[in-house]
């Protein structure tokens, strides 16, 4: 699919009334001047710098610095960039010091206070600009317990149409709302259409689906309780990325042709000189004897030359073997295989040039069946027409794929559409490129494939290679929807929408165009069994992305520290569902997903993650440790809150020492012996207070409710 060529970082919009700036010492004064208008140079940023350049559109940008200076402590720069348009596409405020706070810490500004004050920075920044650009802004990154900035991104709209790629992010202090950094991506358009006599949306519709018809197929659905390795089928648009013409209905097509959007282990000579060693005084274990048996059995170097260098689609047989070496890799089905990896090279200077030619092919080391081929060159300087059609590279491909890997093959969909002109002038440069996705009940899986390159004027193959997965299983295809249904159901949850998007025809001009699409970045897959909207996981698409808040804390005692948690993205709800069962016992599984976020882990905001995951994560940062239960659906006890809460923070050697600590509890003795340290850390942070009798109740069964207090007291101090 053709994206948009698209220049990043330093266009600008025509319709601003800032007057253009010349490229001499008048065009650096105006941007200066225009700049401090805007921002505020602090005093001790005395140093001063700048530069000038003239992007692909003629476009001058200036880049001014200001910096404390030298020698001066802490180091302190601010820079910005402004273009002849007077935007401000960059700014960036930095502080050198060696100084970070890794305390986890609730944001003190909500999302809705963050996107408010960003949007209010860029509208300083650009009083001209921000009027086309949307407040309701979207976090991008940054918002957390362990992040100190968030980021928000802005898009542009003209006549109440989203320009594609028009957009400015913004990072500013979640804390302090302090701006840190702008940047704009805008594209500098002439001749921008009025949305005047646009087809209506449901003729837009019409035309995308018999363009785009709705195309079954399975996709791998991950998360908690879902079988490990399973498909399901769903529906999505042949081209999810069609566009089309809202003024004639014809389909949109850019005019450019560019693109937007180890050693040898059993050589002689080793052997020779380990010979030496007494085998029969080692004892073996039985893994060892089995592994021994295991490379007993691998095909020789010589063998394995043999086969590759009989491999005649190869582009090989100008080459010199460079070598093979044998490596042990994880085996899909447990243990490990072995594969022998050969390697040829090239150089030669060819008319003046030297070139460098090399391939790599990588066999199963006990069969000799074919794993993998990567062949490379320095040739750049320009391309030959090609000799061959994609039809012909097709056939090319077909035939290797059935010869080498004809197991997969034999369930590789190869009706793939390939045109039988010489590819244009333009693409004249690269290799034909092929899937033949892995087929199941009539549909194709994706997910599985066999990956070919063809050269497009020797016919040689130059990339090899498959994803399979024999254990995985299949969603029946009885009681599927129709693609209309399917496509009726995508339209209800999406629409087709219009939309500007950029093009130019001589590299530099660039013009704006009205188009109709699906909405941009989101998900056009629906299920194909009930239509509803998925994401690319299989899972229930949350379209509108909104803050859930539970439906059963009102009144609670711990309302305000689940409201503050689930509001600042700390917790969040499982998928469908609405309540957050603040008396319910929180399980081993739950408690390990609340602490997660203490280390800035996302696992909240990760719909039903699987246990799996969720386990070697607690286990490969320690707060889990081996020989210990684990068992998701275990019920928890307060110690265990404390104990699981201190780890995840770090604390636990010093926990650990626990006879140099006193909890002051009454209860104290009820304590596992142990675990002082740990409920003593906790009470010094204010994690837990104790009840009203100065009981801390170890062995006390820990509610949701609480679990929650345990974070909120300690994020939010």
């Amino acid at each position: 699919m053709k994206k948009i060529l698209c220049v990043l970082l330093v266009l600008a919009l025509a319709f601003g009334t800032m007057p253009v700036f010349a490229a001499d010492t008048a065009g650096l004064e105006n941007a200066i001047a225009t700049v401090k208008t805007r921002i505020e140079i602090p005093a001790e940023l005395s140093d001063f710098s700048s530069s000038v350049q003239t992007n692909e559109s003629g476009v001058n940008v200036y880049d001014l610095q200001w910096s404390t200076a030298e020698g001066s402590e802490p180091q302190k720069r601010l820079e910005a960039e402004i273009d002849s348009y007077g935007s401000i596409i960059r700014y960036n405020y930095y502080v050198f010091e060696n100084s970070y706070s890794e305390r986890a810490s609730l944001p003190k500004l909500s999302k809705d206070e963050i996107i408010g004050a960003a949007y209010a920075h860029f509208s300083r920044l650009n009083p001209d600009l921000a009027p086309e650009f949307s407040p309701e802004g979207e976090i991008l990154h940054g918002y957390g317990v362990n992040s100190s900035s968030a980021t928000v991104r802005f898009y542009r709209y003209v006549n109440g149409i989203e320009f594609q790629n028009n957009y400015a992010d913004i990072t500013l202090g979640s804390d302090t709302a302090e701006l840190i950094q702008l940047t704009a991506n805008l594209i500098y358009v002439q001749n921008i259409p009025a949305p005047d006599n646009i087809i209506p949306p449901e003729r837009a519709a019409e035309k995308f689906s018999g363009l785009s018809p709705m195309t079954a197929k399975y996709i791998t659905k991950y998360g908690k309780g879902v079988q490990q390795d399973s498909a399901v089928l769903v529906y999505q648009p042949k081209d999810a990325g069609l566009m089309i013409n809202a003024f004639t209905g014809e389909e949109f097509k850019f005019s450019d042709c560019g693109y937007n959007e180890g050693g040898q282990l059993y050589a002689e000579a080793n052997e020779a000189a380990l010979s030496t060693a007494d085998s029969s005084a080692v004892g073996f274990t039985p893994e060892e004897l089995a592994n021994l048996e295991q490379v007993e059995g691998l095909k020789s170097e010589q063998e394995v030359r043999a086969i590759v260098e009989g491999m005649t689609e190869l582009p090989i047989e100008d080459k010199e073997f460079s070598g093979c070496s044998y490596n042990s890799r994880r085996s899909s089905k447990g243990g490990y295989e072995y594969t022998a990896d050969l390697s040829y090279s090239l150089s030669e200077v060819r008319g003046g040039k030297s070139v460098n030619e090399n391939i790599f092919v990588s066999l199963d080391a006990a069969t000799g069946a074919l794993i993998e081929v990567r062949a490379y060159d320095n040739i750049n300087d320009g391309a030959a027409k090609p000799a061959l059609t994609e039809a012909q590279a097709l056939d090319a491909a077909k035939a290797f794929a059935a010869k080498y890997a004809p197991d997969e093959y034999a369930k590789a969909d190869a009706d793939v559409e390939a045109s039988s002109e010489i590819a244009p002038e333009c693409e004249y440069y690269g290799d034909y490129i092929f899937y033949l996705y892995r087929t199941e009940n009539g549909f194709d899986y994706p997910e599985n494939y066999i990956y070919i390159s063809v050269d497009k004027t020797s016919g040689k193959i130059k990339q090899f290679s498959k994803e399979w997965n024999e254990d995985i299983s299949f969603e029946s295809p009885s009681g599927i929807l129709t693609p209309d249904e399917a496509f009726a159901a995508l339209s209800n949850e999406c629409g087709i929408e219009p939309r500007y998007v950029s093009d130019t025809a001589d590299g530099k001009t660039y013009t704006a165009n009205l188009v109709y699409a699906l909405p941009y970045g989101k998900t056009s897959i629906v299920s194909a069994k009930t239509g509803a909207l998925l994401d690319y996981d299989g899972s229930e698409y949350n379209k509108e992305q909104e803050e859930k808040t539970a439906d059963d804390i009102s009144g609670h005692y711990a309302e305000t520290a689940i409201s503050v948690l689930l509001g600042r993205g700390v917790l969040s709800l499982p998928d469908g569902e609405t309540g957050f069962r603040p008396d319910d016992v929180i399980t081993q599984g739950e408690l390990l997903e609340f602490v997660s976020a203490l280390e800035g882990e996302r696992y909240p905001y990760i719909a039903d993650i699987s246990v799996e995951v969720l386990y070697r994560y607690a286990s490969g940062r320690g707060i889990i440790k081996n020989g210990e239960t684990q068992n998701a659906e275990q019920p928890c006890t307060r110690e265990d809150g404390v104990k699981y809460i201190i780890r995840a923070l770090g604390y636990e050697q010093i926990a650990q020492m626990s006879d140099i600590f006193v909890t002051g509890f009454a209860d104290s003795a009820d304590i596992t012996p142990g675990m002082e340290g740990y409920v003593a850390i906790a009470k010094g942070f204010g994690i837990v207070g104790g009840n009203p009798d100065n009981t801390f109740a170890p062995k006390a069964p820990l509610t949701r409710a609480d679990a929650a207090i345990m974070l909120y007291n300690y994020l939010s101090k």
